[in-house]
């Protein structure tokens, strides 16, 4: 480890949200990483999400491993983006687009946080330009809420101060699964992606339709043969069937003898994305261990306004909410 790299991890910090399941999540001050999400944390605990031990690997890992991500989720064709009559290019992290904000996102940076109450943590953060490159300085307010019914309530915040920005939050938690047993349900219509991974239009494969509910292990072996890529995993956009709404999940996963899962969000989209984010061999074979479920707008919509609007103006303020809701299995 270089000394650069042990002077950040001797700054992090760890605030531990508790309710009264005996549940426990935490959160770090850098990336505002969702660091655990633990059942029975007294007893039999059980840590729901992947993680790197040491925390330092977080700052090296390349999977954005359960961090913030911002100013802008998913895709931007190019890296290039249009506001009030100024085109600005930001980095190309991924290809020739810009991927979750670039390389000095939000899950790279450092925020303040506050312990509120037992179960709720309030992370601030003011973005520069000098900091992650994109235009106007944001100030960025995170709040998250551990619930007595085990929702993890995640609230953004965000107000452009003297110039026009962007913003558009996801968080990257990584699901622990069994693949074999795993199921998973979407709430949404796929859409095609281009040779850029960039959204075109609705897609009616079924090898993509996850509506009514899939085993993953066989939509994988479905995805696999249909491809013919022995390794084929999914990195898919999906646009959410209902008006953005809190009332209903967007994504339900069932992983026997572990837990159920809900997805909430007043997105219009969410990314679904199979990993191993800790063994980039072991993914690169299709050996999956993970489930990311991004809600986000639609990807590259600063380029198809269609998609959803995601500019501030000065002083204009964003808000969102996703919800994690877990209920733990016997």
């Amino acid at each position: 480890m270089s000394d650069h790299i042990r002077q950040q991890v001797r700054s992090v910090e760890a605030f531990v949200l508790k309710n009264k399941r005996d549940t426990q999540v935490t959160v770090l001050n850098l990336g505002g990483i969702v660091h655990e999400f633990v059942l029975n944390a007294s007893t039999r605990p059980e840590n729901l999400l992947v993680c790197c031990n040491p925390v330092s690997d977080y700052l090296v890992n390349p999977f954005n491993i359960n961090k913030q991500i911002g100013r802008v989720a998913g895709r931007i064709a190019q890296g290039r983006f249009e506001l009030e009559g100024k085109t600005y290019q930001v980095e190309q992290n991924n290809g020739s687009n810009c991927l979750h904000g670039g390389s000095r996102g939000m899950g790279n940076q450092w925020f303040t946080g506050c312990k509120l109450a037992p179960n709720k943590v309030r992370l601030n953060l003011t973005l520069t330009p000098q900091m992650d490159g994109f235009p106007g300085t944001l100030e960025l307010v995170i709040d998250y809420l551990l619930t007595d019914d085990n929702q993890l309530k995640i609230s953004y915040t965000a107000t452009a101060t003297q110039q026009a920005t962007v913003f558009d939050p996801t968080i990257h938690t990584y699901w622990q699964i069994n693949p074999l047993t795993a199921n998973l349900r979407i709430n949404g219509q796929h859409w095609r992606l281009d040779e850029n991974q960039l959204p075109v239009a609705p897609d009616e494969r079924e090898i993509y339709n996850f509506q009514n509910g899939k085993n993953l292990q066989t939509a994988l072996q479905a995805l696999r043969q249909t491809l013919e890529q022995s390794n084929a995993g999914y990195d898919e956009v999906y646009q959410v069937n209902a008006e953005p709404n809190l009332a209903s999940p967007i994504a339900e996963l069932h992983v026997p003898h572990m837990y159920d899962l809900k997805v909430y969000s007043d997105r219009n989209a969410l990314v679904m994305f199979t990993a191993n984010p800790l063994d980039v061999a072991a993914h690169d074979e299709g050996l999956f261990d993970s489930i990311a479920l991004e809600p986000q707008t639609l990807p590259n919509s600063l380029n198809r306004p269609e998609f959803g609007q995601i500019r501030l103006m000065p002083g204009q303020t964003h808000k969102s909410q996703i919800v994690f809701a877990v209920s733990a299995l016997k």
